[in-house]
């Protein structure tokens, strides 16, 4: 049976300390689970520095903040998960509690 590929989409706004907290919780586990999940954190236009987890994650996608917003950063995450081959996406906003 072939496993299907995951999409995890992160969507962050000015919150570095719980991006990195999240992806100190979804990452162990996706990777466990899924090997071949994809980790896509959308930047939505922050104004501070998140770019330290562009090299822990598979893709990292910085947009100018143009009151686009959380549906604007969801949808370029599903678009870049889908075009890796993605076929199950689960998405969180960096506020989102994961407990480890």
């Amino acid at each position: 049976m072939e496993v299907e590929k995951v999409g995890i989409v992160i969507t962050t706004f000015n919150r570095p300390e719980e991006l990195r907290i999240c992806l100190e919780a979804v990452m162990p586990q996706a990777k466990a689970l899924v090997p071949e999940a994809l980790v896509v954190v959308v930047d939505d236009g922050s104004k501070v520095d998140n770019i330290q987890v562009a090299d822990t994650v598979d893709y990292y996608y910085w947009q100018e903040d143009n009151n686009y917003r959380l549906a604007t950063a969801r949808n370029i995450g599903a678009r870049v998960a889908v075009s890796d081959g993605a076929t199950i996406l689960i998405f969180f906003k960096t506020q989102t509690g994961v407990r480890i």
